[in-house]
Parts: structure tokens; sequence; C-alpha cells
């Protein structure tokens, strides 16, 4: 498993799924608009069922955009996307409150 000096705990300001993210549908043209923040290259806890692993995420407005691998998530960087390579850690999103 993973020792605790290569855990890297990300707080995404995340308020209660729905509540911020809305029960929207993701459609093409948000499908593929830039993220603000891309995490890559790491063991991605998503806690989600069906895929409770992945490499990469995007993030925009505290909401996943998109989780998937770290070949994928080159279509949500833009030139004003902060990109984090977590270089192995694992990432487990959080609440951040404020």
């Amino acid at each position: 498993m993973f020792q605790a000096s290569t855990i890297l705990c990300v707080g995404i300001r995340l308020a209660l799924v729905a509540a911020a993210c809305g029960d929207k549908e993701n459609t093409a043209s948000t499908a593929t608009a830039p993220a603000q923040r891309v995490f890559c290259g790491g063991h991605i806890y998503t806690a989600n069922e069906q895929q409770p692993w992945a490499e990469a995420v995007a993030v925009s407005d505290g909401c996943f955009g998109f989780v998937g691998s770290n070949d994928d998530v080159e279509r949500h960087v833009g030139p004003a996307t902060a990109r984090h390579d977590v270089a192995g850690r694992l990432v487990i999103p959080g609440i951040a409150s404020g």
C-alpha cells in the first residue's frame, strides 16, 4: 500500500456533491472547456464504485469535470489551467470549508 510520506491529501472545495455541481449532465461544451486545475500522475481515489481509481482529474469551480487517465485529461488543459503533477502520490479529494 502507500506509506504516510507518499500520501497527498488535496482539499478540493466541494459543497456536498449535488449542491455545488448540480444534477446537470455534462454536455460537449462543458466537457471540453479548459479546467481551472488538473491533478495528474497520481493514484486518485474517486469514491465511485464504478471507477474507484483514476490517474488524473480536471476541476473547475470546485467540481470534477473529468476523471480518468493522464492522456485523456489533456483535452481539459488550456492556457490558464494550473497543472499539478502529484508524482505518483495518493490523492484523496476532500471538502474544504470557507
